[in-house]
Parts: structure tokens; sequence; C-alpha cells
């Protein structure tokens, strides 16, 4: 038996799907548009952060993206992120067959 066992506030389980991050990574940057990208976890890995939530940031836009916070970066990029994180994982869900048009 572990301490999470016997836990009454267990760390909660993410969701790691390694097909939906390299669809992720064939797309070009949300906020600029320059490729290649990394997923970057709308929540952070640490807290839970679940693969399905994840924009393509290229390195430039990651570094701003954790430099100045995700309302700045939005505000200064006109980007939203997580209306993209949304977009990208319906289309996705789509192109599998896994929800309807």
């Amino acid at each position: 038996m572990t301490v999470r066992d016997i836990s009454p506030h267990p760390k909660p389980t993410r969701g790691v799907c390694e097909s939906y991050l390299e669809h992720v990574r064939t797309l070009p940057c949300s906020a600029c548009g320059a490729w290649p990208v990394d997923p970057h976890h709308m929540v952070s890995v640490g807290a839970g952060g679940d693969d399905l939530t994840t924009v393509p940031l290229c390195q430039n836009c990651h570094h701003d993206f954790h430099a100045f916070g995700v309302e700045t970066f939005q505000q200064r990029r006109g980007v939203n992120l997580w209306r993209d994180a949304l977009i990208t994982l319906t289309k996705w869900l789509r192109h599998k067959g896994d929800i309807n048009q």
C-alpha cells in the first residue's frame, strides 16, 4: 500500500494520448503560424493537465507564454488558446470518426 492509496485527496490521473500529441505536432503554431511546434498543455502536467487540452506552440511562442502568462500572451498575440484547444480537439475527433459533423 502506498500513500496515494490512502490519501483522502489523491492526485488526479492524467489523461495521456500520444496519438493526439502526434497530431498536434503536425499543426502550425496557434499564435504565429510557425512550425515546428511542441504541444503546450493548457493545464500543466504537474497539475494533472490532460493531453487533450494542448495547443501547438512554436518554441518562441511557448517561451513567451511562460514568460508573460496566459492573459498577457493571449492579449499580445490576439489569440484565445482555450478556444484553439477545443477546435483542435474537435477537428481531430471528427477526423477519427469519434463525433459527428
